[in-house]
């Protein structure tokens, strides 16, 4: 079985001008944080990088515009994902 490892993912939102770095241990990655500080957006990040539509996404997250980059390893080769409003790209 192939090994996949989720290493770094970077959000920016350019009508918000914030951006994040999130980055991921190689073995085991704890998301701890109280009420409404963005672990639910993380997760949901991730999955609509890789192109799945979470079943609900809150509205201010909408209308942040985050394009999305997600850096992971499998089989010891290192890619990129990018996903830019409806468009995606893998390196």
């Amino acid at each position: 079985m192939k090994k996949f490892v989720l290493q770094e993912m970077f959000l920016i939102s350019m009508s918000e001008k914030k951006a994040k770095k999130v980055k991921f241990h190689p073995q085991t990655t704890l998301i701890l944080g109280g009420n409404d500080t963005g672990k639910s957006c993380l997760l949901k990040s991730i999955y609509s990088t890789f192109g799945a539509e979470p079943s609900t996404i809150h509205p201010n997250w909408k209308d942040a515009e985050v394009t999305s980059l997600i850096k992971f390893n499998v089989k010891d080769n290192d890619y990129y994902i990018l996903k830019y409003g409806k468009w995606y790209a893998i390196f």
